[in-house]
């Protein structure tokens, strides 16, 4: 699990921050650019837990069991948990994700 600073930012500066990283995000052009801000914004192992994640989500969405997810991508229950219960509080990030995957192996 990533180590987080003990030392918080402002709340302003923390809106601001995202803020201009979501219109960042926004802006870009390409498939190599957005591909660019990730490997620089995310280390491999938060690249990992990225794609974990999503795999979980989708998986879920698929209708794949708890056991069936921890052993197909090797995680937590507890992981397994976290995206299901953050789908349940709404979830709209993962579930724009989903269908945008569906769309790509169907």
């Amino acid at each position: 699990m990533p180590k987080v600073s003990k030392n918080l930012m402002t709340k302003d500066m923390d809106r601001k921050i995202w803020n201009t990283l979501v219109r960042v995000f926004r802006e870009v052009k390409t498939d190599g650019e957005v591909e660019m801000l990730l490997n620089d914004l995310l280390t491999p192992s938060e690249r990992i837990m990225f794609s974990k994640r999503l795999a979980i989500a989708f998986l879920l969405n698929e209708g794949k069991t708890h056991l069936e997810i921890s052993k197909a991508i090797k995680v937590s229950f507890t992981t397994i948990n976290l995206v299901s219960n953050s789908k349940l509080r709404g979830g709209n990030g993962y579930r724009y994700l989903i269908e945008a995957l569906q769309k790509k192996v169907n």
